[in-house]
């Protein structure tokens, strides 16, 4: 992501079913630096502590998520030491922002 100009980053982050209203010049100069750091981190970062989170987890997986399957999902259940509550849902990357009530649950 480091090395995308901003079209092919607006391309990357259509993948994730952003919100096209994000393309728009307004949000695109406040918010595009922190989207490019945000997928930098991800594309560099290491984890190298093995040990368990020792509390519960709830995974919640959009089923129509374009890039995350849900065997990934299923992967950070191998973090933690607690109780791991699996949970699917009908939507997109983004539906956290549109299922508040799930989340609030």
């Amino acid at each position: 992501n480091e090395e995308l100009d901003d079209i092919d980053f607006q391309e990357e982050l259509r993948g994730w079913d952003v919100d096209e209203r994000l393309f728009e010049p307004q949000f695109w100069e406040t918010y595009h630096h922190r989207l490019r750091a945000d997928c930098c981190l991800y594309d560099t970062y290491l984890w190298e502590d093995k040990n368990k989170f020792p509390m519960d987890i709830t995974l919640i997986w959009p089923n129509k998520d374009k890039r995350i399957e849900k065997n990934m999902m299923m992967q950070w259940k191998e973090l933690f030491s607690g109780k791991v509550n699996f949970v699917e849902v009908d939507g997109n990357h983004f539906y956290i922002l549109l299922e508040k009530e799930l989340i609030l649950r």
